[in-house]
């Protein structure tokens, strides 16, 4: 349903995914979907009810989940939605948040398989422990490998700010990214709609 693009009756059997099934990875893949399903659908009411349930989980730091909140963003400034779009940004990690947290996580897992290991830690078997690693891990790769956001993340803050005329916020993060990344595209961008 979801890959037809059917958002209403997808939403219902990804719920169920996400509240039930044991695998992490699935239910952050669940969520990233149902978000998108209700952005598509523009029903931020729901979305706006089903995110705090999100961001008890691992799947708040799922890249796709960042994602679909980034494009639900998007598709709501392009429709001059500037303070949903906006509610929507600041709630996007960017690249380097989630790949700071998942490295935190990849420590703390890896310290729980040496108890598990060792003998010390007997809620988990090695097997499990492992395949935690290897989740974790993979996660970072997949982190690393999507196209860096953070910059143009920070001029659609900036840049529904402006739109919201709210010019205070909007100029010091236009100032900022300028002065952080000086001669890149984004910090040119930022420095012209700066004034």
């Amino acid at each position: 349903l979801y890959r037809d693009k059917k958002w209403k009756e997808a939403l219902q059997p990804l719920y169920y995914v996400f509240l039930n099934d044991p695998r992490s990875a699935a239910r952050s893949d669940a969520a990233a979907m149902a978000a998108t399903c209700m952005i598509r659908l523009e029903d931020l009411a729901q979305l706006f009810r089903f995110l705090p349930a999100v961001f008890r989980t691992a799947a708040r730091y799922d890249i796709g989940f960042n994602i679909a909140l980034l494009e639900g963003g998007d598709t709501l400034a392009a429709k001059d939605r500037y303070d949903k779009a906006l509610a929507l940004y600041r709630l996007v990690y960017t690249k380097a948040e989630l790949l700071a947290q998942a490295q935190a996580r990849l420590a703390v897992v890896r310290r729980r398989k040496e108890a598990v290991d060792n003998g010390s830690y007997t809620s988990a078997t090695p097997r499990q422990m492992k395949r935690a690693v290897e989740g974790v891990e993979a996660q970072i790769k997949e982190i690393q490998a999507y196209p860096d956001y953070d910059r143009q993340l920070v001029l659609r803050i900036a840049s529904s700010y402006y739109e919201l005329r709210r010019y205070q916020e909007a100029y010091l993060l236009y100032r900022d990214l300028h002065h952080r990344f000086p001669g890149s595209e984004a910090g040119d961008q930022a420095l012209y709609s700066a004034f």
